[in-house]
Order: structure tokens, then C-alpha cells, then sequence
């Protein structure tokens, strides 16, 4: 998803959206029909892009429903006529139904001798057929303004449209598709491309929705630009938001300078876990970076990071930390210093090391994988935690729900409203993980990740982002900062670990290798 966002955009649901829409009409008096306009004649350029540059002798099908949507599709219909294309409109209701603009642009298309014709129940079959003819296959027929599941003749036409095999530009959002959420209908449109106008929607970027649409074209039809700016509670994460927050070195520092990260990680079998996050921690540019964990472990820790230093606590039978080693662990912190606390870290005698390092941890503590399963098993536990430093958490849906005591799906199926449960539980960041992550933190605004593949489906890389954040926060990133742009840092690499090693071998040591890489290009203003 990363190779689509140049600037930082708001996220908006349909609701939302519409409410931009009239305010623009009402507020900035802006024609409706400008704003349709400029959003069909995108729609026109974009099936221009697609077929190359030239649509002369291009057959392309536009099927338009009755409303705003469908008007787009009349104006992409006419602007592909004049650039040549050879167009056919196909109506999901019957003319009569038109109202305002969009019935003067299905006049217009009229006019120009387009043929027009009205798909009914009986239809559908030489609609089908009639598509495979089609070149290229534009969607117009709900947008953004439906939640509600789709009418069975729609669903029909949907199906006829995705069997034909042809390639699909949806207008705004793919039909099926639910704005507000990503959900999807039964059926919902296969789209190639999608154009949406003025600023993206949820339903884009979270799946299932995000696999109906394609790639994702957010184009300006002209809305003010402090209309926009007002939709800025959610944020998707890009390469230029990613530079603006990004602090320059200064060319006197130290190591001192940069902060230090103490990675508590590791158990017997384990050690990969601390290895990865020191790594991340690493490569993303802590001064400083030490490990503490169970004493079996440490050759093997220092010879695979030779860079950090490192601390051996107390070990338990279970090969876990044991519980005595906590007044050392905390009494070794230093002022500024940040923790990176979880991977690999077992369970066992090692939930009581976890549980009273959090109580008594006077620095900021980044939480992950075994650290959250702990705090999941003693709900109690949490609540004694609450607003005692900055706690940035970082848990996978599994993780996720099992701290809010819920099931797994409904995380999945929620990732927005589980985010905010979570800090408003833990008093903290949330770095919920997924595709794609999710970052709030208590300010209330929501940073919605715009980087990341599935080449970061593979175990250890969730490690590497925790060092990695943990190493922002180190070097002074404010938390919400410090989770975001490691969220959008360790993204990127995963997108360049997969280019490199392809997205079936790319592994985590492969993703903490490429964070250089990532952030060289932010590197280069």
C-alpha cells in the first residue's frame, strides 16, 4: 500500500464525507455540479492512465445507478467520448428516477448520441454477455453513500460484473464495498483501480473492502483546503508526513545524545526474540542499546549483536527471568533510558520478573508479545499501571483481544474501536498490528498506517518493531510519535525486505537489514 500515499491525508467514513460535501456546497458555495464534474472527468483520466495514455477506440462500459455516484459516471461517460473511447451507458434504474445534476449529465449523454440503455431484472444475462465485450469497466453505481447490504438485482449485476473478467475502475469506492468499515457484502466489486474524491475512506484501507479496491487513486475535485484539513482525527501515515515529523540528527551528537534501550527479552529457545528487537532498536538509531535477560543466554546474545551490551539476570528453572532479578533490572536504569519489554520472554515464574518490573519501572516501558499475555492474565495488574509513565503497547489482534477479554474476530472485524478500548483501558499508545495497523493514543487522534505487505507475515518481525519504536522514544519522540513513525518505518522495510528477498522469503532479519534502507529515503528531503 506504501506506493500510493505522496502526502498525509485524513480518513474519513461516508458519513463524514457527505458532511464535507454539504458543507462545500452550503458553507463555500461550491457547485454541485463543479464538484461532479471535476470527480467524472478524474474517473475519465484514470481509465486514460490505465489503457495507457490514449483511450481512441477504447470500448469502455459505465454502469451508473441513480444518485450522485451514477452522475460521476455520466460525466466520466461523455469526458471518455470526447477523448475517443468507444462508450456504452448502462442504467441500474430507469431515467425517471434522475434528479438534479445527475439528470442533466444523463441528458447530456443523451444528447451525444451515447447509447443509454436501462438494465432490468430480465437483463441481466445479456448484460453479462454484453460486458465481456468491454475494454475497461467502470463501477458507478453506489459510492459511498450505502451501508446497508445491496439490493438482490444489484448483486446480480455486481456478480455479472466480476465474472466478466474485465478490468473494473469503481468511482469513490467499489460497489459492495461499506465506507464506514471495510466491510463487504456477500458480493461486492473486484475493482483494478479506484478513484476517491477529496480524501480516502476507511472502507479503502481495511480489509475486506481494501482487496474489492485496487489500487487507490485519491484525487482533488476542488474542495477547499481547510474543508479537508478539518478531517485530521485520523491520519494515514505517508512518506512526506513521515519526513515532517522526522528530526534531523545534529552533527555534534554523541551516543549519548540518541538515548538508550534496554531490551528485557528472551527465555530458553528464545533468544532470536531479543536478538531481533535489539536489531530493530539498532537500526533505527538508539545511542545506546543493552540487553538484560536470562544468564544462559548471553553468549549467544552478544556474539549475534556485538554492537550492544549486555546484562545477565538471574534465570529461573524454566530457563525464564526469575523474579529476584528485578531490583537489579531496575535499579541498572538511567534517566532517559526507554525499555523494550516482551519478546520471547516465556511464561512461567518469569509473569512475576514482568508484573513487578512494571511496577516499579521508573522509565517509559514499550510492551510486546509475553509482557501483554502477562498483563492479559492479571487484568488486576493493569489497572495499578495506569498513567504511571508512557506505555506503548504493541499487540497483534490475538494479543489484543485477549487484554480487552474479547474474541479475536471481533478485534479483526473492529480494529478502529479495539484501538481506542485499548488506551482507554491501559492508559497508553496502542500500536494494534494488522493490515494495516492501527495507532492511537490518549490525544484521541488516530494514525492509520500506510505502509506494509505481506512480506512481514512471518515470525520475529512484530520484535523488530518493538525495538524500533523503542528506540524513537528513546531519542526523545513523543510516544504517539515514536509508535507511529516506527509503525510507517518498519512498514517501508518490510516493503523493501520483500522487493529484495521476495515476499515469500523475506524473513524477519531480513526486514531489520532493510531499515536502513528506509530510512535513508526519508533521509533524503
Amino acid at each position: 500500500m506504501g506506493e500510493f500515499w505522496h502526502k498525509p491525508f485524513g480518513v474519513v467514513t461516508g458519513a463524514e464525507m457527505a458532511a464535507l460535501d454539504r458543507e462545500a456546497i452550503d458553507e463555500y458555495r461550491l457547485p454541485q455540479a463543479a464538484l461532479m464534474e471535476r470527480a467524472g472527468c478524474e474517473v475519465a483520466q484514470a481509465v486514460a492512465r490505465f489503457v495507457g495514455g490514449s483511450t481512441a477506440g477504447i470500448r469502455v462500459h459505465v454502469i451508473c445507478g441513480s444518485g450522485n455516484n451514477g452522475g460521476d459516471g455520466l460525466v466520466a461517460a461523455r469526458a471518455l467520448a470526447n477523448l475517443g473511447a468507444r462508450v456504452r451507458v448502462f442504467l441500474t434504474a430507469s431515467p425517471d428516477k434522475f434528479r438534479g445534476d445527475a439528470l442533466s449529465f444523463y441528458t447530456t449523454v443523451v444528447k451525444m448520441g451515447l447509447p443509454v440503455a436501462t438494465v432490468g431484472e430480465g437483463d441481466v444475462r445479456r448484460f453479462s454477455l454484453g460486458l465481456r465485450t468491454a475494454d475497461v469497466v467502470v463501477d458507478a453505481i453506489t459510492g459511498t453513500g450505502v451501508s446497508g447490504p445491496l439490493r438482490p438485482f444489484v448483486a446480480k449485476l455486481v456478480s455479472a460484473i466480476n465474472e466478466s473478467g474485465r478490468p473494473v475502475v469503481a468511482v469513490d469506492i467499489a460497489t459492495g464495498v461499506q465506507a464506514d468499515s471495510g466491510k463487504v457484502d456477500p458480493v461486492a466489486v473486484n475493482a483494478t483501480e479506484t478513484v476517491t474524491f477529496g480524501l480516502p475512506k476507511i472502507g479503502h484501507l481495511f480489509f475486506p473492502g481494501r482487496a474489492h479496491t485496487g489500487r487507490l487513486h485519491v484525487v482533488d475535485i476542488g474542495f477547499p483546503r481547510p474543508l479537508l484539513d478539518k478531517a485530521s482525527r485520523r491520519i494515514l501515515t505517508c512518506a512526506e508526513w513521515a519526513r515532517k515529523v522526522l528530526r534531523p540528527r545534529p552533527p555534534d551528537g554523541h551516543k549519548g545524545t540518541f538515548g538508550r534501550v534496554v531490551v528485557i527479552a528472551g527465555s530458553r529457545g528464545m533468544a532470536g526474540a531479543a536478538v531481533l528487537a535489539m536489531r530493530g532498536a539498532l537500526r533505527s538509531g538508539a545511542g545506546l542499546v543493552t540487553w538484560m535477560g536470562p544468564q544462559s543466554l548471553l553468549p549467544v546474545v552478544q556474539s549475534h549483536v556485538p554492537e550492544a551490551t549486555a546484562r545477565a539476570l538471574p534465570e529461573s528453572a524454566d530457563g525464564t527471568l526469575a523474579s529476584s532479578g528485578v531490583d537489579e533490572a531496575v535499579s541498572s536504569l538511567r534517566p532517559g533510558d526507554v525499555v523494550a519489554l516482551g519478546p520471547g520472554l516465556g511464561q512461567g515464574e518469569v509473569d512475576r520478573f514482568v508484573l513487578g518490573f512494571l511496577e516499579r519501572s521508573p522509565v517509559p516501558v514499550v510492551a510486546d508479545a509475553d509482557a501483554l499475555n502477562i498483563l492479559a492474565r492479571y487484568p488486576e495488574a493493569s489497572e495499578s499501571l495506569k498513567g504511571q509513565r508512557p506505555l506503548v503497547i504493541t499487540p497483534h489482534p490475538k494479543e489484543a483481544a485477549r487484554l480487552l477479554g474479547i474474541d479475536a474476530l471481533q478485534v479483526a472485524q473492529a480494529p478502529l474501536e479495539a484501538a481506542a478500548r485499548l488506551v482507554e483501558r491501559l492508559r497508553c499508545t496502542a500500536v494494534l498490528k494488522g493490515a494495516p495497523a492501527v495507532i492511537q493514543g490518549e490525544s484521541g487522534h488516530v494514525f492509520i498506517n500506510g505502509t506494509g505487505d505481506v512480506s512481514l507475515a512471518t515470525g520475529g518481525t512484530g520484535d523488530v518493531l518493538t525495538g524500533v519504536i523503542a528506540s524513537l522514544l528513546a531519542q526523545g519522540y513523543p510516544a504517539e510519535t515514536a509508535a507511529a513513525l516506527g509503525a510507517y518505518v518498519h512498514g517501508r522495510a518490510g516493503e523493501l525486505a520483500g522487493e529484495q528477498w521476495s515476499r515469500h522469503g523475506a524473513t524477519a532479519i531480513d526486514v531489520a537489514s532493510a531499515l536502513s534502507q528506509a530510512w535513508r529515503e526519508l533521509e533524503r528531503r
